[in-house]
């Protein structure tokens, strides 16, 4: 069975016939917007929905501290003699002279630049250091975590704020096995990092199960630039454009083909797209590769939209959550929050993803108790 996606203009289409059906005539497209924009924030943050899981691994190394080190306080650079700098340092921490300094760029095999603040802050010759993963990036879509697992534990430690973590680090240089962590902001850019606490003395693969964020919505699909021309198909994933203008931003959009030069409609509509893929790579204005082989066409038009992030259960709700943004007579509002409120409980109850099997009574060596075992007076 193929996927179906629910697209930013599947979703203008419903509310535009939505109103129209209300009050009789149309409204400005960006009354619709708005309410679609908001209404997708509000189903994201009334539920813990199980498809904004995602599962995520990162590695943290084992500390380095093979041969000694000098820092130039002109040129903020910390020089290894005997041995080499691991390619990971671009993005780790060093304590030297028992200090605990953030390093800004790896120079080379030899050279470490250290940062403007978080360095010695006086020259240094010949010490002992080590260099340790004080923080590793967590995915751009990363919002939230449960406790993370190593590679030969259940657990990786306790939850720690982000202060403790810092303060243990100052008056406390050994390494060994994780005992905490914290989730904090990246202090390299944007994100969340996990900081770790104490540095490792062997390396570790970290694996953990996380709340992404959803997918943004910037691509309408109803606006001119966003489906010029045509585009052709030879039966593989390459699409090429005539008179196109294919950007890096519709990379994870949905590309929908029509049958003729009319712009395709949801499978509501009055033109239902023939086929629908998953835009992977846009490689220039006018070519573009999906997920997924499409058929042979040729001259065809085409639509690209951003996908609604939610299951098909939650589809319904999603509208019903817009609809109740656009009302304002009185009586219309208390039946779209009725109407809004039912279709969250459907969404609530199919969003499990797993049937449990339920028994009647105890489980027996054998077999659990059926219910038509149970004793019963009839």
């Amino acid at each position: 069975m193929t996927r179906r996606y629910f697209t930013y203009a599947d979703a203008l289409e419903a509310l535009d016939d939505f109103y129209a059906m209300q009050v009789g005539t149309g409204t400005r497209a960006s009354v619709l917007r708005r309410a679609i924009l908001d209404a997708y924030d509000e189903v994201i943050q009334s539920w813990n929905w199980s498809f904004l899981k995602d599962t995520g691994r990162i590695v943290a190394h084992a500390a380095y501290k093979t041969g000694t080190v000098s820092y130039n306080t002109a040129t903020r650079e910390l020089t290894l003699v005997g041995g080499t700098w691991p390619s990971w340092a671009a993005d780790a921490s060093v304590r030297v002279d028992g200090i605990v300094c953030d390093v800004q760029s790896r120079s080379s095999d030899s050279v470490l630049v250290l940062d403007t603040d978080r360095n010695p802050g006086e020259t240094l010759t010949a010490e002992t250091y080590v260099l340790f993963e004080r923080w590793l990036a967590l995915p751009d879509d990363f919002l939230s975590t449960d406790a993370p697992m190593a590679e030969t534990f259940y657990n990786f430690g306790q939850l720690s704020s982000l202060a403790e973590i810092e303060a243990r680090l100052r008056y406390e240089s050994g390494t060994g096995y994780l005992r905490g962590f914290a989730v904090g902001p990246n202090p390299k850019g944007a994100g969340s990092a996990l900081y770790l606490d104490p540095p490792l003395s062997v390396q570790q693969c970290v694996d953990f199960v996380y709340r992404r964020r959803r997918r943004d919505l910037r691509i309408t699909g109803m606006d001119a630039t966003d489906s010029p021309g045509t585009i052709a198909t030879v039966g593989t994933t390459a699409v090429a454009g005539t008179g196109t203008a294919f950007t890096a931003t519709m990379e994870g959009a949905i590309l929908r083909i029509g049958s003729g030069t009319t712009k395709p409609t949801g499978m509501a509509g009055t033109s239902p797209y023939v086929e629908e893929h998953v835009i992977d790579d846009v490689t220039s204005g006018v070519a573009l590769l999906t997920k997924t082989v499409i058929g042979t066409y040729s001259g065809k038009a085409y639509r690209v939209s951003d996908p609604i992030d939610l299951e098909r259960h939650v589809w319904d709700y999603f509208l019903r959550c817009a609809e109740a943004r656009l009302v304002r007579k009185p009586d219309d509002k208390r039946w779209a929050e009725a109407a809004k409120q039912a279709a969250f409980l459907e969404a609530r109850a199919a969003d499990a993803g797993a049937t449990p099997r339920q028994v009647a009574g105890a489980a027996t060596r054998s077999s659990p108790t059926r219910l038509a075992d149970l004793y019963s007076n009839s």
